[in-house]
């Protein structure tokens, strides 16, 4: 019993003195969340080749898609994917588009690839012409702030 409460006093002081070291938070990007709440979702404006579009923030991803009608609308080629994409009802599509110009907030991120969706239906039925994962900030630490309806974007110093 001794050896745990020394653990959890060495845990406790340790995880402070860290604390303490680190620098003060730095904002580099604030975007307002969009609730669609008769779906429960989250939305997040992004500005491909200068048209906003909505795109489902998705926090477990690691692979951006558009819909083909976005791609399409936007006049981007699809490209052969080295991923091979299969949905919930077995719809599968190897297809991607670049885009060369992605604004997210105040940040401009440059180039960025999208799966198409697989789904031909899917444009239809949803409220959103993509998903965004999260993936994309692997350098950055991320907040969702349901409260203001805000995702925050940080420096990791």
């Amino acid at each position: 019993m001794r050896i745990l409460w020394a653990a959890l006093f060495i845990i406790g002081f340790g995880g402070a003195a860290n604390a303490a070291d680190c620098s003060a938070l730095h904002i580099k990007n604030s975007v307002k969340i969009e609730p669609v709440r008769q779906y429960g979702l989250a939305l997040i404006p992004i500005t491909l080749n200068g048209v906003e579009k909505k795109f489902l923030l998705d926090t477990g991803g690691g692979l951006n898609s558009i819909s083909r009608e976005t791609a399409q609308e936007l006049k981007l080629p699809e490209l052969t994917s080295r991923y091979r994409t299969v949905d919930l009802y077995g719809n599968a599509s190897q297809s991607y588009v670049r885009v060369q110009d992605v604004v997210l907030g105040s940040a401009n991120t440059g180039g960025a690839e999208f799966q198409v969706y697989s789904n031909p239906d899917l444009a239809a039925r949803l409220p959103f012409d993509g998903i965004f994962s999260t993936g994309r900030f692997l350098h950055d630490d991320i907040e969702l702030d349901f409260g203001s309806e805000r995702l925050n974007i940080f420096s990791t110093d």
